[in-house]
């Protein structure tokens, strides 16, 4: 099986606001249900599995005249893994993929933000899952900005949905799932 780290999707909106001056400082809205993570991987090889994560937290950094500056950090609940099949989702659940009674949470730590084109480019950070961290990157876009609703911070929209550019790919055995051997 292989995770598709970037179809990890995420898309980021507002809670608090910083000074115009300087960075801005949000809190990922989970409660509004502006924001989600996605998977696939692929299943028995010849299809592809979807998947998210219903629990998860975390905040971001957004300097528009320093990108590079800007950064984000989720921690992610691994228990509330849901495929949309109750036994499937208890498999995912075991020691046999996350290991939720080990290993409850996985986090997502940027190291780098890369503007590409204006508006795009790649999240490059730190995934640690069942206590193993490896270095992925995530493309994102930006799919706008704005004060939606009177009285409502002003916050970006970013979607990591974008195909990747570089191996964002990697086998589960990366974060330490064996492959059975073949009878």
């Amino acid at each position: 099986m292989v995770l598709r780290l970037c179809s990890i999707a995420f898309v980021l909106l507002s809670a608090v606001t910083a000074p115009a001056d300087a960075a801005e400082q949000y809190v990922i809205d989970t409660k509004g249900q502006h924001a989600f993570i996605e998977f696939r991987i692929k299943h028995l090889g010849y299809s592809w599995l979807y998947g998210r994560f219903n629990d998860f937290a975390g905040a971001f950094t957004l300097d528009r005249e320093a990108p590079g500056s800007s950064g984000v950090e989720v921690e992610i609940d691994t228990a509330s893994v849901d495929t949309n099949h109750a036994e499937r989702d208890k498999h995912l659940r075991s020691s046999d993929f996350l290991h939720v009674d080990e290993y409850p949470t996985a986090r997502f730590v940027s190291t780098a933000v890369e503007r590409t084109t204006e508006g795009a480019g790649v999240i490059l950070g730190e995934l640690t899952l069942k206590g193993v961290t490896n270095p992925v990157g995530i493309a994102f876009e930006e799919i706008g900005h704005g004060d939606p609703t009177p009285g409502a911070a002003t916050a970006p929209a970013l979607s990591a949905r974008r195909p990747c550019a570089w191996p964002t790919s990697a086998s589960t055995t990366t974060w330490g799932r064996r492959r059975r051997r073949s009878s």
